[in-house]
Order: structure tokens, then C-alpha cells, then sequence
């Protein structure tokens, strides 16, 4: 019990710096006029609201998820554990990036290496629904499907699990499709859509797998 206490006011209290680092440029303009409201204030609310945004979004979310991603290695960790707490914090902050808006477009697989995931060249990233990516290897000309789910980290009965996941050069992971830690897709392999690749499968290469599980 002391542990689930302690790990609940962790995220308690990580919620809550989140939500004060978002709402203080606000706060702090209309500290600043006295809580007075008036188009002047509000043309400066707009600015800093806008600049804390793009940076929280941008600059902040893939350092934080580096610096808590890091040195965290594949294995098994008990549930509500430090290292639990630090990959729940890191898929929190995934959720506030700009990925969703990025997905399906040119600059995915580069905000993606931003994030720490390892990414070559002509890679098609349709999807958001991501967890750890120093844990992430896409090999060149990959594509992975909308709303494809890659979990390089897993809860279950008590205990997280955390493995890489890789995806080979010219292999196809399908919509909807979820690939657990430790999957492999071998070089041009394909995984089909709404297919489920569980954890250290492995797909040979120009294979390919559908089926759930």
C-alpha cells in the first residue's frame, strides 16, 4: 500500500506541475495588469499563450521524454515502481506533442527522432499511438499503417515489461495493427491490418503475418 500511495501522489503531483507550466504564462499577465481585462492584456495573453505552446509542444515534450526515457533498460520492473512512474510520465507527455498532427505527413519521422527513436530514410509514419521511442528502430523505407500501435513497454500481472521493437527496411506494419516489446518485422515483411504481433515475435523477412493473436 505505501508504494501505490506513494506512486499516486507522484502522478498527482506531476499533473499537477503539468497543468501550472500550461496555464502560467496566463496567470502571469494578468498578475502583471492586476487582473484587469482589456484588449491589451488579452493581445498579450494571446502572445504568451501561443509562445509557451509551441514551446511546451515542440522543444519541452521531446526533452522531457528523452531525460525520462533515458537509462531505462529492457527488462522487468515492478508495477508502480520508479521506472513505471517515469514511462507513465513519458506517454503523458507524448500525448500533449504535436505527433497526432504530425502523423501521416513529412515531418513525423523527423519529430520522431527528435523523441529518440531511430529512423532511416523515406519512412511513412501514419500513426501517434507510441510509447518510448529510444526503444523504436524503423529501418528505411518502412511504413507503419494509421493507428498502428508500437509498445516497446507493457503492464501486466503486476509487472512492466520493456523491450525494443524493430521494424526492418521496406517492411509494412498494417492499420490498427498493435506490435508488443520485443517484436521484430523482418526487411520488407509485412504485418496486416488489425493484426496483433505479440511480445518477441518474430516476423522473417518478406514474410507476411495477419491474425489476432
Amino acid at each position: 500500500r505505501r508504494r501505490y500511495s506513494a506512486a499516486g501522489t507522484m502522478q498527482g503531483a506531476a499533473l499537477f506541475v503539468l497543468m501550472l507550466v500550461m496555464t502560467l504564462p496566463a496567470a502571469g499577465v494578468y498578475a502583471w495588469h492586476g487582473g484587469r481585462v482589456a484588449p491589451d492584456v488579452l493581445a498579450q495573453l494571446a502572445l504568451g499563450a501561443t509562445a509557451i505552446f509551441l514551446l511546451q509542444r515542440w522543444l519541452l515534450a521531446p526533452l522531457a521524454v528523452r531525460a525520462l526515457t533515458a537509462r531505462v533498460a529492457p527488462g522487468r520492473y515492478p508495477m508502480w515502481g520508479r521506472v513505471h512512474l517515469r514511462l507513465w510520465a513519458a506517454d503523458l507527455l507524448l500525448s500533449m506533442s504535436p505527433l497526432p498532427v504530425l502523423s501521416g505527413g513529412p515531418l513525423a519521422p523527423a519529430y520522431l527522432r527528435m523523441l529518440g527513436a531511430t529512423v532511416g530514410r523515406d519512412v511513412h509514419l501514419g500513426t501517434s499511438v507510441l510509447s518510448m521511442p529510444a526503444l523504436l528502430r524503423i529501418g528505411d523505407g518502412a511504413t507503419v499503417g494509421y493507428g498502428a500501435a508500437l509498445r516497446p513497454w507493457t503492464l501486466a500481472d503486476g509487472w512492466v515489461t520493456v523491450a525494443p521493437i524493430a521494424v526492418g527496411e521496406g517492411a509494412h506494419v498494417g492499420a490498427s495493427a498493435v506490435v508488443e516489446p520485443g517484436a521484430v518485422v523482418g526487411a520488407d515483411a509485412v504485418v496486416g491490418e488489425q493484426s496483433a504481433l505479440a511480445a518477441d515475435q518474430v516476423v522473417p523477412p518478406a514474410e507476411h503475418w495477419a491474425g489476432s493473436p
